[in-house]
C-alpha cells in the first residue's frame, strides 16, 4: 500500500497493488483484499487499483467489492472495447468509480463521461506535454484528476495548483 494524497497533501486513498501482475486473476485480488482485512481500512479511505482489461472482464472486482472501497484505473485501450465501456457505464450508475489511464493527449476528447469519472495522468506528462486546451476539456467535462509519479516538491506544488483530486 502507498498513500495517495489529495491536492492539499492530506492522505485521501491508498494505491493498492501498484506493482500488479497482468497474470493475477481478479478473484485473487478479492481474496487478498479480504484476507488482509483491507475492507476495514477501505471503509476509511478508498483504494486505487490499477487493473488490466482481462481482470475487469472477470467481474469479481466489481461484483464482490463494495463500490465505495475501490477506485479502478483502467488502461486507455478500453476505449476500443464497447463492452468494457458499457459495463463501466452500468457500474458507475451503481456507484463504482473508474479512472482512465491517459497516456497521450490524442484520446482526451474520446473519454466518455458516462463511463469514467476520473482520468489519471503522469504528472510530468500533464505538466509538460498535455495541451492547455485538453486540460481545460478535462476540467469542463467534470472529470476528477489523479496524478501519478509526483516525484518532486515542484510537481507536487503544480498538482496542487491544478486542483488534482489525488496524487501519489
Amino acid at each position: 500500500l502507498r498513500p495517495v494524497l489529495s491536492a492539499d497533501g492530506a492522505w485521501a486513498a491508498f494505491d493498492w497493488q501498484s506493482e500488479y501482475s497482468a497474470t493475477v486473476r481478479s478473484s485473487d485480488y478479492v481474496s487478498a483484499f479480504r484476507n488482509a482485512g483491507a475492507a476495514q481500512l477501505a471503509g476509511l479511505m478508498p483504494f486505487v487499483a490499477t487493473i488490466t482489461l482481462d481482470q475487469f472482464r472477470e467481474q469479481a472486482l466489481t461484483e464482490e467489492l463494495d463500490a465505495s472501497q475501490v477506485y479502478y484505473v483502467i488502461p486507455s485501450s478500453s476505449l476500443d472495447d464497447p463492452a468494457i465501456l458499457d459495463r463501466c457505464k452500468k457500474r458507475r450508475h451503481d456507484g463504482y468509480h473508474f479512472a482512465l489511464e491517459l497516456e497521450r493527449a490524442s484520446i482526451v476528447r474520446q473519454v466518455p463521461v458516462a463511463a469514467f469519472d476520473y482520468v489519471r495522468l503522469d504528472a510530468a506528462y500533464a505538466r509538460q506535454e498535455l495541451p492547455a486546451a485538453d486540460f481545460d476539456f478535462i476540467n469542463d467535462a467534470g472529470f476528477g484528476k489523479m496524478a501519478t509519479n509526483v516525484r518532486s516538491y515542484d510537481l507536487a506544488s503544480w498538482v496542487a495548483t491544478k486542483s488534482f483530486d489525488y496524487c501519489d
